[in-house]
């Protein structure tokens, strides 16, 4: 009997110098039934020709040549033309376990699960990398899934523990029949920052189980500029209150936003937290006076104080409780210097 089939969709974007470690990791895999899906997002390096190249060496190679709409809409192309079985995600500057798909696969099928979800190792530049921390449960259905839907979508206020899988897209195997049935894709992350968040949680509030895989199958790696995060963006702090509410939509519509209140809120402030970061990184470009206004501007908004208005701040790790009473308090040059300290020193956990 023929091995299930699983699609592995790749969105491609100016990643030429990554490309080939990725692809090598997919077309290596120990399960050989794939499909490999490269969707050529407008790049305007030499991806686009790499990906023909590898086409032209692996049949399993299928290349969408588009115009540049950003990396959700991206997936979305690729679902579209998908055949598999199965579904998964891989940023063309990470790569994967060489048995990711057949230990991801032989969850999900054990469990009878929609979903597995499988942990991520991040790497940085200077060879450090770490882990998330694995949940309790290693399957959760019916009333159980808010366990995981909480784990999933931020720390409690207490915590500083790193999340297991993270919000990314490319931490999940997915039933396509399934994906089919729910309507479910992504939205742009031009207009919502972290869309694969918001696809996450889609995802297991319509699953009917979810799996997990405790080992790391992913490689998420902290590469240089080409990262989404490291980009300057003039409206990431409208797409990251564009994302808080649309998941307090989401909670309220499933029923559970008193439940998921306090871990939204805690997400939005580890996106904030990316909106600082990006002000301070960019000031040697902006100039003192247009980075204290912008960061002046961020902490000053209307609804990021009615969040921290909201949130108990006293229950934090020190060194947010600090930062965050900092920006409730507008006190502009407080945050700005502990965000320029974290920035130095190179630490790899949120303040």
């Amino acid at each position: 009997m023929a091995l299930p089939k699983i699609s592995v969709i790749v969105p491609v974007y100016n990643t030429e110098a990554y490309l080939e470690r990725c692809l090598q990791s997919v077309v290596s895999q120990t399960w050989e039934n794939t499909e490999i899906i490269l969707v050529d997002d407008g790049s305007k390096d030499g991806s686009g020709a790499r990906c023909d190249q590898w086409r032209g060496k692996d049949g399993r190679i299928l290349v969408i040549h588009k115009e540049n709409g950003g990396l959700g809409l991206a997936r979305n192309s690729g679902l579209e033309v998908a055949s598999g079985d199965y579904v998964i995600f891989v940023d063309s500057d990470d790569y994967l376990e060489t048995d990711a798909l057949e230990r991801a696969q032989k969850r999900i099928e054990e469990t009878g699960a929609d979903a597995c979800y499988y942990g991520m190792t991040e790497q940085w530049t200077d060879g450090t990398s770490r882990n998330g921390t694995p949940p309790d449960k290693l399957l959760y259905e019916g009333e159980k899934k808010i366990e995981f839907i909480k784990e999933s979508l931020g720390r409690e206020a207490h915590s500083n523990t790193v999340l297991f899988a993270g919000v990314s897209a490319c931490t999940v195997m997915l039933r396509r029949a399934f994906l089919e049935k729910n309507g479910l894709v992504f939205h742009s992350e031009r207009r919502i920052l972290c869309e694969d968040l918001l696809f996450n949680l889609q995802v297991c509030f319509r699953a009917g189980r979810i799996a997990v895989e405790p080992r790391s199958l992913y490689h998420y790696c902290h590469n240089d500029s080409s990262s989404l995060t490291q980009r300057y963006r003039a409206d990431r702090l409208e797409g990251a209150l564009r994302l808080y509410h649309k998941l307090t939509e989401l909670a309220e519509k499933e029923g559970v936003e008193p439940v998921l209140r306090l871990r939204i809120k805690r997400s939005f402030m580890n996106n904030f937290i990316l909106c600082l970061k990006q002000e301070v990184r960019y000031q040697k470009i902006h100039g003192i006076r247009k980075t204290y206004g912008n960061l002046k501007t961020i902490c000053c908004n209307e609804n990021v104080q009615k969040i921290l208005k909201e949130y108990p701040l006293n229950q934090l790790p020190m060194k947010q409780k600090l930062l965050f009473k900092g920006v409730k308090g507008r006190r502009i040059v407080l945050v700005w210097l502990l965000v320029w300290l974290q920035e130095k020193t190179g630490l790899r956990q949120n303040l």
